[in-house]
């Protein structure tokens, strides 16, 4: 029961994110002034790359958002318990390193630290990606 409540939090946070990462691809603006695409000036990319790593959030998280159901047996099952560890170690430690890594932009040890999203990335969107790491790798311990 507790996996089941796990899974369903991890995905209550996931799905969210995928379905805005999925909106601001095709050009959607609402909630953009919370991001980092508008609020640094610094960032001289284009926006092909932009979107390209939009298009590579999504993919991952798309991954995650599928193994995850998996483990309910949604859509398949894995039944090899060593693999279902091992993918919610890797998960686990995505997670750990989008909240502590060493990026430009988000994370705890970010450089810039102004605007929306710096002050949201530090408050919100880093412990929550803390939490969800602590909460996939017990998933990977109770599997």
């Amino acid at each position: 029961m507790l996996k089941l409540y796990l899974i369903l939090f991890l995905q209550s946070i996931c799905i969210p994110f995928f379905m805005f990462h999925l909106y601001w691809l095709f050009n959607g603006n609402f909630g953009l002034h919370f991001t980092n695409y508008l609020t640094h000036k610094r960032n001289k990319k284009s926006k092909s790359k932009k979107i390209f790593k939009i298009f590579l959030f999504l993919i991952l998280l798309g991954i995650i958002i599928i193994f995850n159901f998996s483990q309910l047996g949604l859509f398949f099952t894995i039944n090899d318990n060593f693999i279902n560890q091992w993918i919610n170690r890797i998960i686990s430690i995505i997670f750990l390193y989008r909240a502590v890594g060493s990026f430009s932009y988000f994370g705890f040890t970010k450089t810039f630290n102004k605007g929306n999203f710096a002050l949201l990335d530090t408050w919100i969107y880093s412990p929550l990606f803390i939490v969800m790491a602590v909460c996939q790798f017990y998933l990977s311990e109770i599997s």
